[in-house]
């Protein structure tokens, strides 16, 4: 297998000892992530080229990897946790790293695609039993499995032209991988190398965005750029659910007439409202900066007419394809799902796949930049960057949160939303700062809780987070 080779004589990971448990590191870092067992702990400086490895239980056990010439744009842990995978520039090669002996050697894959050491890829299954990369050779789309320690289990060639993402199932040993938005095509592969479902939807327009896996396995969602997520079986490859994000919302539609519209609007203290505008210059660091504070507000009437944002044909450019459901999450229990499409980039759909109806529509102000759900309840939390808020979605309602400047004085909108294992904990993060919130599940809590730094204001009054 060409592809593939060990050289001892190329740079390896080193075991640096040290007596102190304070570490400092002195270049840039662009990502910090912890090894699946959570034994280890990498910091990656893309532009030194360089990763060092630390161990939580040892503090004297160091590692230090170094790219070379080659360089790094992606760094990401093998399943196993004793091995290191880098993306070398251009995406020119794959190099793996072993951090258990430095006699192993080094492992080298060629021309692999650029997304495979990007967070959202999770090269190994749920038993960390085996892992994948996809490299291009010879003009063709090859599916390499691995085990544990990286030895090459099978190599599948698939019928993509230029494979644009894969994922692993959560159920079962299989890999669904999607082609390029130039071509309509999903397959999945079994470990084993077999084939086991080619689908294609139409031909000769713009084809899948991304496709997601129910935290079950039974169901594969597979997005697109006409606007639809077609939901199948993994059992018998059959369509059971085909969503379309219509342009308009009508009383007498089954699929959306019962769907609750939140519409973001704005709230103005009044004049003689001093506490309010207090409250408000506090949260925003005093020095007379004032927060607008916002509310979702329940809209009964119907029909509700969508501003879907069409592609003008006349230009070219890739801002002008902004178009098909660009994000797709699913929720913890696999009854929900949560899209956004491109070109109505301010709407957040909540589907109820148990009756194939739209529950939710979440309209807001600006673009929603990030959505994540609650990995214990279905609850969806979501941010948009434009003012210091996070919004969160349950079945019994949904509120509009103001959450505190990081710096006094300063006010910076969150991009980033993610929820902690304890469910009731989120993080809200953007390109300076993190602020970690909690949330809380009763009245009773909510006023013991009243100083806290997050203060929820629901829409509703039967509305609770």
């Amino acid at each position: 297998h060409n592809s593939f080779d060990s050289r001892n004589e190329a740079k390896k990971a080193l075991q640096v000892p040290t007596s102190s448990n304070l570490i400092r590191i002195y270049f840039q870092v662009d990502k910090v992530s912890f090894s699946p067992d959570n034994q280890l702990v990498f910091a990656a400086s893309y532009k030194a080229g360089l990763v060092l490895v630390f161990s939580v239980g040892e503090p004297d056990w160091r590692a230090r990897v170094e790219a070379g010439l080659s360089g790094a744009v992606g760094v990401a842990w093998g399943g196993d946790s004793r091995h290191l995978v880098t993306l070398a520039e251009w995406a020119t090669m794959v190099t793996v790293w072993s951090l258990a002996s430095s006699s192993a050697g080094v492992q080298f894959i060629r021309n692999p695609k650029p997304w495979t050491t990007s967070p959202e890829t999770v090269l190994h299954n749920r038993d960390l039993t085996y892992s994948f990369i996809i490299e291009r050779r010879e003009g063709r789309d090859c599916l390499n499995i691995f085990t544990p320690d990286w030895q090459l289990v099978r190599q599948t060639v698939l019928d993509t032209e230029d494979a644009a993402g894969a994922a692993w199932s959560p159920a079962s040993d299989l890999v669904c991988v999607w082609d390029t938005s130039l071509y309509y095509r999903v397959q999945v592969v079994s470990v084993d190398g077999r084939l086991v479902w080619d689908y294609s939807a139409y031909e000769h327009q713009l084809g899948v965005r991304s496709c997601a896996w129910s935290p079950d396995g039974r169901l594969l969602a597979v997005a697109s750029y006409d606007n639809r997520v077609r939901i199948f079986c993994s059992q018998f490859w059959t369509l059971v659910h085909d969503i379309d994000h219509v342009g308009a919302l009508h009383e007498a539609d089954p699929v959306t007439s019962r769907a609750v519209v939140y519409n973001e609007s704005s709230v103005e203290a009044e004049e003689g409202d001093l506490e309010t505008r207090l409250a408000l210059e506090m949260a925003g660091g005093g020095a007379g900066v004032f927060l607008s504070q916002t509310r979702y507000d329940t809209v009964d009437e119907r029909p509700v007419y969508l501003d879907f944002t069409r592609p003008d044909h006349k230009k070219a450019g890739a801002a002008n394809i902004r178009v098909g459901v660009g994000v797709m999450a699913w929720s913890s229990d696999g009854r929900y799902l949560a899209t956004k499409c491109s070109n109505l980039a301010t709407t957040v759909w909540v589907w109820d796949l148990a009756s194939v109806q739209l529950v939710a529509l979440l309209v807001h102000q600006d673009p929603v930049r990030d959505l994540a759900w609650d990995p214990a309840l279905p609850r969806l939390g979501l941010v948009t960057g434009a003012g210091a808020s996070v919004y969160i979605w349950s079945p019994l309602g949904a509120l509009v949160a103001r959450v505190p400047s990081v710096v006094r004085g300063e006010l910076e909108g969150m991009t980033e939303v993610s929820w902690g294992r304890r469910s009731r904990d989120l993080a809200l993060s953007n390109r300076g700062h993190v602020v970690l919130v909690h949330v809380s599940s009763d009245k009773k809590e909510r006023v013991r809780e009243v100083e806290s730094d997050l203060d929820l204001e629901p829409s509703r009054e039967e509305s609770s987070a």
